[in-house]
């Protein structure tokens, strides 16, 4: 069900978290704690305002499953921290470049109407 005041469904929160999660690891490995915190303090925005601990903790599990993204454990393996693969760090490029391509486009698109 759609919210009518933050116009974001689960797939698109989903998407954009998981391309959100992967920008935050390549600028700098953390834990899952450390970015549900991070995405804590940005509570008025649509993507985090019901943004919980199992979102973040689905993303970074499927980011894993794809090898975009890899776990290191420390503390004699009770925790573990995040960072980009090579292939995850290829996937982020192209992935901005076309973001930015379709939202250039989706602006042009707009400002006809």
């Amino acid at each position: 069900m759609l919210d009518k005041e933050n116009f974001i469904d689960e797939k698109l929160k989903h998407s954009i978290l998981m391309f959100i999660i992967l920008h935050s690891l390549k600028k700098k490995p953390a834990y899952p704690y450390d970015l549900l915190r991070k995405f804590n303090s940005h509570k008025n925005h649509p993507i985090f305002s019901t943004l919980g601990k199992n979102d973040v903790y689905n993303v970074i599990s499927a980011l894993t499953n794809k090898g975009l993204i890899k776990e290191t454990y420390v503390d004699s393996g009770k925790k573990k921290y995040y960072t980009v693969t090579k292939k995850g760090a290829d996937m982020l490029k192209t992935s901005k470049l076309l973001l930015m391509k379709h939202l250039k486009e989706l602006q042009k698109l707009l400002n006809e109407g």
